[in-house]
């Protein structure tokens, strides 16, 4: 599934029942600061250097993420949101919050954080998060996906661990 719920699930369980001790996430989110319908910026991929909970009211609360083997890539800071942003009343404020949006960064780092284990957040760029994006989302989901699976494969083996046939990587 997606949305915050089912990453907090998926992350207990990494964490909980696999032993894991390094989470990595990886996928889609909208650039807060592209220009409606996208842009310069389209299937850039970002390491996550904090992560804010965008519903939250009140105080903000940042979640260090650890930019690994993937230090190499642009950082940027995620907001993560409950529902999916395409412009309106929701954006503006989200948008002095971070560059970039989705909906389950957080609950990643958050769980992650929880059990004091690492955890790297990389998101690739599909959109502008604004009004009539939803197209551009699903026209650059397949591209950006591809890039951001490449961008894993490559940084696997700076983690010690050959990528291997079972990660998806060739």
């Amino acid at each position: 599934g997606w949305g915050p719920a089912a990453a907090a699930a998926a992350a207990a369980y990494a964490i909980e029942t696999l032993g894991s001790d390094l989470l990595v996430n990886f996928g889609a989110s909208g650039g807060l600061h592209l220009p409606p319908g996208g842009g310069p910026g389209v299937g850039c991929v970002h390491v996550v250097r904090g992560v804010v909970d965008g519903d939250a009211g009140g105080e903000e609360r940042e979640l260090a993420t650890d930019a690994g083997a993937w230090g190499d890539l642009p950082s940027a800071r995620l907001v993560s949101v409950r529902e999916p942003v395409f412009g309106g009343e929701r954006r503006a404020p989200i948008a002095g919050r971070g560059e970039l949006v989705d909906m389950e960064g957080h609950a990643i780092a958050q769980g992650a954080a929880g059990h004091g284990v690492r955890c790297v957040l990389l998101k690739g760029v599909t959109d502008g998060a604004g009004a009539g994006d939803r197209e551009a989302l699903h026209r650059n989901l397949e591209p950006v996906s591809t890039r951001l699976a490449a961008v894993v494969c490559e940084g696997l083996p700076r983690l010690g661990r050959p990528a291997q046939a079972g990660d998806g990587c060739r």
